[in-house]
């Protein structure tokens, strides 16, 4: 029971407001609206390569 509530404390401290949700960076990124990790990590590669 313990390991299946893990998932949705980290969701409540990461403040997620929508599901699916992939965090990266401990939750300083977030890409919602997709489960697929493939197209989650191009946008957020995307996103750091245009970030100082």
């Amino acid at each position: 029971m313990q390991a299946a509530y893990e998932g949705h404390a980290r969701a409540l401290s990461y403040g997620l407001t929508r599901y699916p949700a992939i965090v990266f960076d401990r939750g300083r990124a977030v890409v919602y609206g997709t489960a697929d990790l493939g197209e989650a990590l191009r946008y957020y590669r995307t996103w750091k390569e245009g970030t100082p």
